[in-house]
């Protein structure tokens, strides 16, 4: 979804992502929550921007699945002299990659989990698993 056209008060709940870039949000997008959603295989970070510090988007209560490692949460680098772990705000949110290497502004998350409340790195599991998670979110029954 693209939401960097000043685009506001979005509420995203139970979605499943294949490919893409995840939640583009810039250039003005504010206020937007996404949550108990499933990102898979991003062929690039997930552009989560920083936006005004008053109408912060969220990601909660959802999992990245990355195609790659590195950067999976801020693909437009680190804004100078903004906090990356404000916005989007972050909860509950695994990122899973292939060897479990997930960072932000270039450093592990494991470094920012005094300011992250609960964002994990892991590693991806097989796809049937993904899958499994994919069709549980949708509501569709096991296969």
């Amino acid at each position: 979804m693209d939401t960097d056209d000043n685009t506001g008060y979005v509420s995203m709940v139970r979605n499943v992502q294949l490919y893409g870039s995840s939640l583009k949000s810039d250039f003005g997008g504010h206020s937007l929550s996404v949550g108990e959603s499933l990102f898979l295989y991003a062929s690039a970070g997930n552009q989560y921007q920083a936006s005004v510090a008053s109408l912060p988007n969220s990601l909660h209560d959802s999992i990245i699945v990355a195609a790659g490692e590195g950067e999976q949460l801020i693909h437009a680098g680190c804004p100078p002299g903004k906090d990356p772990t404000m916005s989007p705000r972050l909860l509950n949110v695994s990122v899973l990659t292939p060897a479990g290497n997930s960072t932000l502004c270039g450093k592990p998350l494991a470094q920012w989990e005094d300011r992250l409340l609960n964002v994990t790195a892991g590693v991806a599991p097989e796809v049937s698993i993904v899958m499994g998670w994919a069709r549980a979110i949708l509501g569709m029954p096991p296969v």
